[in-house]
């Protein structure tokens, strides 16, 4: 998956293997904190239209998943309540 402006594709950074998350080390609570926090200011407002809101939930909610594998002790409740939702 390409992002505008960005010349490489996002997919390596974060890949899944059968235990989890692939890489040299496991995401931790600080990792967590500032997805949920990117996710948060996304700009969802009481005005905001219900299709934006629900990708964006969508997109929290994938992540929730993802991170799960990860971390054992990944809360995916305060996860959520951190994300906005």
């Amino acid at each position: 998956m390409a992002v505008s402006g960005l010349s490489q594709p996002l997919t390596p950074f974060l890949r899944v293997g059968p235990g989890g998350l692939e890489g040299d080390e496991s995401m931790t609570r600080k990792d967590f904190e500032l997805i949920a926090k990117v996710i948060k200011e996304s700009g969802i407002t009481l005005d905001s239209d219900p299709a934006y809101i629900d990708a964006i939930a969508d997109v929290a909610d994938r992540f929730a998943i993802k991170l799960r594998l990860s971390n054992p002790r990944f809360d995916r409740a305060k996860f959520m309540v951190a994300c906005g939702f």
